[in-house]
């Protein structure tokens, strides 16, 4: 996701159980590939099961007792990020899958009339029905995540996880936006979410947000509130965010009533392009036609979108207190969007502590010859 650890002196790990992992990639295509034409505008269906669908896997994840499904059950599976109409459930523990797949079976079965009433026919629904089945037998069987995702028959070293997404020559989220949506959102405007993710080209979702996400920590992590309100994160395009998003949709997800800008980008894989609204207007979106320069001049800055105004300055006083010579200043990391005029103070501090750290290691080295 980017970023950096600095110099790791220590680490400790605090695992998980090892579990029985199970996989389903399930979602609109994979309900195509059982042959409910969902992609043929004329299917007069479509947009009633691309919106029961979405509709089940936000009850599913964060509303899951109006399914029969217990808060636990329904946070042993998750999904990332990945292909927006073919979702990667991955589940932990033994049964984990079958919880879903029950649940698919009973909601679908309960929603008969609605779709029926959409001019869905009882042998379509019985399809959608019996098509998580389908996804179940052609799930692979491995060990756990990792090797799912990052191994593969073809990998130069063997048993290693592979970088992915791979290395490339530009960022592969240039032109995207990592949109945290508050879970107090996602569940008083649900159909603004199924609007969303059951267009023609829907963006990528992830699901990986637990309740315990808001309430899991030691009071010393730099996670942002953004992250620990989120229900979901939608990867939107960045002419999304525009001056309808900034009046209409941004004021009813998080408090801008304040001068305190909230967090609200999701930091993993977060994209160089990406920015908040004018400083002097949080309702008009930051151009994208203007320059670098001129967008860090005039927009709300890449760092202040993901940890907001408040959490933002408390890291910058860390971090100057912690590493005042900026020895580790990456693009985009807390502390990267100094003032020029600072910069070069830092860069002629840094300079200086080199040189004075290579004549220590050169008298050091002489005297030890002598």
């Amino acid at each position: 996701g980017g970023g950096t650890f600095g110099i790791v002196t220590s680490v400790y790990l605090q695992l998980h159980d090892y579990q029985p992992f199970s996989t389903l990639r399930f979602g609109t295509a994979a309900l195509e590939q059982c042959g409910l034409p969902l992609s043929n505008p004329n299917y007069v269906a479509s947009r009633a099961m691309n919106s029961t669908h979405w509709n089940f896997i936000i009850d599913f994840y964060h509303r899951p007792e109006t399914l029969g499904v217990s808060k636990e059950a329904s946070a042993r599976c998750s999904a990332p990020a990945q292909n927006p109409t073919l979702l990667l459930h991955s589940c932990y523990g033994q049964g984990a899958r079958d919880v879903f797949v029950q649940a698919w079976k009973r909601y679908i079965s309960g929603q008969a009339a609605a779709l029926t009433s959409a001019g869905m026919s009882q042998t379509d629904i019985n399809i959608a029905i019996d098509c998580i089945d389908t996804a179940v037998a052609n799930a692979p069987d491995v060990p756990d995540f990792a090797s799912f995702s990052f191994m593969g028959p073809d990998d130069p070293a063997p048993g290693k996880t592979r970088d992915f997404p791979p290395p490339s020559y530009t960022s592969v989220t240039e032109n995207v936006a990592n949109i945290l949506v508050p879970t107090t959102f996602l569940e008083s405007n649900k159909e603004v979410i199924v609007d969303l993710l059951s267009q023609e080209f829907p963006p990528a979702s992830y699901w990986a947000f637990g309740e315990s996400s808001s309430m899991a920590q030691d009071q010393s992590i730099g996670l942002t509130p953004g992250y620990r309100q989120a229900g979901v994160m939608l990867v939107m395009p960045l002419s999304y965010l525009d001056e309808n998003f900034y009046t209409a949709v941004f004021p009813r997800m998080y408090d801008t009533t304040g001068t305190n800008f909230p967090p609200f980008i999701g930091s993993n894989h977060a994209g160089p392009n990406t920015r908040g609204p004018l400083t002097s207007d949080w309702t008009k979106p930051c151009p994208l036609e203007w320059t670098t320069a001129e967008r860090d001049d005039k927009c709300i800055s890449l760092q202040e979108t993901i940890w907001g105004s408040e959490m933002l300055k408390r890291l910058e006083s860390i971090k100057t207190t912690v590493d005042p010579d900026f020895m580790f200043d990456c693009y985009g990391c807390v502390g990267n969007s100094l003032p020029p005029e600072e910069k070069t103070a830092v860069d002629g501090a840094m300079f200086h502590h080199f040189h004075v750290g290579l004549l220590i290691a050169t008298l050091t080295a002489w005297l030890w010859n002598i």
